[in-house]
């Protein structure tokens, strides 16, 4: 019995050993930019883990890199389906859904998300950008405003007052601009 036991042990560190590896090297590729390979590693360590909510939202960020939006918001749904409070699923779920312009859709994965972090300011400033897309800039500004009070980062609070110096301007205006 005790033998088997070992046997059990050895087997499941083995796995274990293979799942991190295998996630590690997917992120050492995603630093790379390497996102092919990095979604091959993914992909291996989500096949011994497969109930692994981070696994899955790993594969759908690097789709999504891949552009691969379609089979990107599968894998982060899957992930949302084994997680429902993973924040950076949904995160991804809704700049997926902004790609594709579904910012209606992507509006509700963002207020779903808020429920769960209300304090990040990255949930706000997407929020205040599809906002805008869907031509409400009134509610535009009150996002972007909300995730300035909320501290971001120095690079970050640069790009959200730019956003908000934008928010009345027409999409081709904007680009213009550019």
């Amino acid at each position: 019995m005790a033998v088997q036991a070992c046997a059990c042990i050895k087997h499941k560190h083995r796995y274990c050993s293979m799942l991190l590896c295998r996630y590690g090297l997917g992120q050492i590729y995603t630093k790379q930019e390497k996102h092919t390979e990095a979604l091959v590693h993914f992909e291996l360590a989500a096949k011994i883990n497969p109930s692994s909510s981070v696994l899955r939202c790993c594969c759908g960020i690097a789709l999504k890199k891949m552009g691969r939006l379609g089979e990107a918001l599968t894998q982060l749904k899957a992930a949302i389906a084994i997680d429902g409070r993973n924040p950076l699923a949904r995160f991804e779920v809704a700049g997926v859904l902004v790609a594709l312009d579904r910012c209606h859709e992507a509006l509700a994965e963002l207020q779903q998300l808020q429920e769960i972090v209300p304090r990040e300011p990255a949930v706000h400033f997407l929020m205040g950008r599809v906002h805008k897309r869907l031509q409400q800039p009134e509610a535009a500004l009150a996002a972007l405003n909300t995730a300035l009070d909320l501290r971001p980062s120095a690079a970050d609070r640069a790009a959200i007052k730019a956003a908000i110096d934008k928010v009345h301007l027409a999409e081709d205006e904007e680009d213009e601009e550019l």
